[in-house]
């Protein structure tokens, strides 16, 4: 049997700092978005030249900004590609680096459609 994922994004994350239309919380969430595509760029470029010191220190970076939001299947697949590249195992990385951009793309779905994150709560992989 397979374990369920993450949830996408566990708003209560943030709410004890935010209400859920805090523009303060939308615009947290918005600048979580661009740096996470731009360090899942990054991160591509790291394992296409082969550095996996660098490629650790930005999934590193990714799942504790993952987790900081919520934003918690991102930071599980941030967190498994972290530790594969700590391990130097740039093929097992490659593999786990192909789920974090649709991951992203799930997240900011789940955050600009709350209803999505709910019903992603569950999906077995």
């Amino acid at each position: 049997m397979r374990e369920p994922h993450p949830p996408l994004l566990d708003r209560s994350r943030l709410a004890d700092a935010y209400d859920d239309d805090d523009p303060d919380r939308a615009s947290l969430l918005e600048l979580f978005l661009e740096t996470s595509q731009a360090m899942v760029l990054a991160l591509a470029r790291a394992l296409q030249g082969g550095d996996a010191a660098e490629g650790a220190r930005l999934a590193h970076r990714l799942k504790g900004s993952s987790a900081v939001v919520g934003a918690d299947r991102l930071a599980a697949v941030a967190g498994r590609l972290e530790a594969l590249l700590a391990a130097g195992s740039l093929a097992e990385a490659t593999a786990v680096y192909a789920e974090l951009a649709p991951t992203l793309v799930l997240t900011a779905g789940a955050i600009h459609d709350p209803e999505r994150a709910r019903d992603a709560m569950t999906t077995p992989r």
